[in-house]
């Protein structure tokens, strides 16, 4: 979303390209690959998007490496 936000030349499609990721992780997280970790999924991927809104770049600290979910 950083990226899109900086170097974009359409912001409509680059809004309709983000729209359609986050479509299709919806659809991939009813499939059986998540399944165990949907919860967590969802978390980090909301933790992201909110992140790249808020322009925070580099680690997130509810993330760190040896962290447990």
């Amino acid at each position: 979303m950083i990226t899109i936000k900086r170097w974009r030349a359409n912001s409509l499609v680059s809004l309709g390209w983000l729209l359609g990721f986050y479509a299709r992780l919806a659809i991939q997280l009813c499939g059986p690959f998540y399944r165990g970790y949907r919860k967590m999924v969802i978390r980090v991927y909301l933790e992201a998007l909110r992140d790249a809104s808020r322009e925070c770049e580099g680690l997130n600290p509810n993330f760190m490496p040896g962290q447990k979910f």
